[in-house]
């Protein structure tokens, strides 16, 4: 499916979802963490406060895993 080139994760968490994918339950929501995404790469975080650490760490272990487990299930030859 064609999609954007946006670091807007909550309309490419609504497009899987149109596209028919499921993303797990995160301590943070998935959109909830696009106005973080520019700040936490150009080194702008200490001007911003941002979400618990802890919590960042477990949604992001929580994407990654789902993520990698679905790319090996589409991966499957039939």
């Amino acid at each position: 499916m064609p999609f954007e080139f946006t670091h807007d994760l909550g309309r490419l968490s609504t497009a899987l979802t149109g596209a028919g994918e499921s993303l797990p339950i995160t301590p943070i929501p998935i959109g909830d963490l696009s106005d973080f995404a520019v700040t936490y790469r150009y080194d702008l975080l200490f001007q911003f406060a941002g979400p618990d650490k802890a919590d960042l760490i477990e949604t992001v272990r929580i994407i990654r895993e789902h993520v990698v487990a679905r790319i090996a299930v589409l991966s499957e030859t039939p």
